[in-house]
């Protein structure tokens, strides 16, 4: 088995992923145990939860274990996907201790000495543009986490790369223009294919009542969530959730991701995670 992590910046970005897994009929949800999971996963992944210092809980503010929220599986290459949301482009002490223990845990050494099913792994970054640009963001990627991987002079988007031992690879979501934006403009686009009249609607009522600015693409993503989460409450099975549960379950993304084209953003995101392990 291999696996393929993906740290991405939120809950939101797990949920589409997981949606866009779904769409291409190629990976389905791992139901497993976290008992059943290889080794030394499954011990890795249970340490989080026996480890957790509950001390520092806070009741109705409760600080979950840094696990993946979402774990599919392709049958056919043997491959396991873990989304982990670490916050953001500016959680990169995360990302890094992510790493560190990545390497620990899954060395060749380490699997090789407990004869474990896993055979290697990779890691892939999800990032919103935002408004710094894809070479403003890849930049930002280098200088926070060069201390574990290293110099990347040659560091491009959607290639995979191989540094101190870890595979990886950077995705960036960008709007219309292709150099700025956020996952919220494709996911705000999507939703318009499949109802127009309801999005607008649903942005008019925030422009009059909602005191959110929109006067940077980093605002402006906020007033999208907020749009999106009202429109998912017009589907009796989701009113009252939570934008994480919409994505996950709303109708307005059935059929809505065409995993065919290979320009679109959604397209090029499964071409790059079917590649994880060419070659």
């Amino acid at each position: 088995m291999n696996l393929l992590f993906i740290l991405c910046e939120g809950p939101h970005d797990a949920q589409f992923i997981g949606r866009l897994l779904d769409a291409s009929n190629q990976y389905e949800a791992y139901k497993q145990k976290i008992s059943d999971y290889p080794p030394p996963l499954n011990q890795f992944l249970s340490n989080k939860f026996k480890n957790h210092d509950i001390d520092t809980i806070v009741i109705g503010r409760p600080k979950h274990p840094m696990i993946p929220v979402l774990a599919y599986r392709k049958a056919q290459d043997d491959i396991l996907i873990l989304p982990y949301p670490i916050g953001g482009i500016d959680k990169s002490a995360e990302g890094i201790g992510l790493l560190e223990e990545f390497s620990e845990i899954l060395s060749p050494e380490t699997l090789s000495v407990i004869d474990s099913d896993i055979e290697k792994y990779a890691v892939l970054f999800v990032f919103d543009a935002d408004s710094r640009g894809i070479n403003g963001t890849l930049a930002k990627f280098s200088d926070d986490y060069r201390p574990v991987l290293g110099e990347m002079e040659e560091l491009a988007g959607e290639t995979w790369f191989a540094s101190n031992g870890i595979s990886f690879s950077v995705f960036i979501f960008t709007g219309k223009d292709g150099d700025t934006g956020t996952l919220e403009d494709n996911l705000i686009n999507l939703f318009q294919q499949k109802n127009k009249a309801l999005v607008e609607n649903a942005i008019t009522m925030l422009d009059v009542h909602s005191d959110h600015e929109t006067d940077t693409i980093e605002k402006m993503a906020k007033r999208y969530k907020s749009a999106l989460t009202v429109c998912g409450q017009t589907e009796k099975k989701n009113a009252g959730s939570a934008l994480t549960v919409i994505i996950r379950d709303t109708k307005l993304l059935d059929n809505a991701i065409d995993i065919d084209d290979d320009a679109s953003q959604w397209g090029r995101m499964l071409r790059l995670i079917d590649s994880a392990f060419d070659g």
